[in-house]
């Protein structure tokens, strides 16, 4: 049996989760990078620092709305989608360059704040990557990550002529 996308369930049955929103970039797969905690909070002195950092089978996609709206949909671990905009997420659009674009996100919340970057990227084989830099300021712990993922699907067209 094939088993179904989670981002598909969503825009066909939760059609609010995605806002009539085109997708306009997929990644999935194993992402690889590195996160620093710093001491303080949770985090005893002796486990501060750098370290590795990966989610196996990271899904997230990006969206966009012809009113300019962007929205952030990811999978967690139980296989749950989330929209940041839905999770209380600021989203916004930060700009385009020769190779690529990137979004914000901002989430100010009771239990701290979230700051990130996603970066869509085209390398020179023609191969897209999503970069997401995440600063968490929390009130249990200080962490600041860096993640790639290999992406899919990227309609750049799409989002040049809704950013216009």
């Amino acid at each position: 049996m094939r088993k179904i996308s989670p981002l598909l369930i969503a825009a066909v049955f939760c059609p609010s989760l995605v806002s009539f929103a085109d997708t306009v970039a997929t990644c999935s797969g194993d992402s690889a990078g590195r996160s620093y905690y710093m001491y303080g909070g949770i985090i005893p002195e002796g486990e501060s620092g750098f370290g590795e950092d990966s989610t196996p089978s990271m899904k997230v996609s990006l969206t966009l709305s012809d009113e300019g709206n962007w929205d952030i949909l990811w999978v967690d671990a139980r296989n749950e989608i989330y929209s940041a905009r839905d999770s209380g997420g600021n989203v916004s659009f930060i700009g385009i360059g020769a190779t690529g674009f990137s979004i914000g996100v901002v989430y100010n919340t009771d239990v701290g704040l979230v700051t990130g970057i996603y970066a869509l990227s085209l390398r020179p084989d023609n191969k897209w990557e999503l970069s997401i830099s995440q600063q968490k300021q929390l009130n249990s712990f200080t962490n600041t990550g860096f993640e790639v993922v290999a992406c899919q699907y990227v309609d750049l067209d799409n989002i040049i002529e809704k950013i216009r």
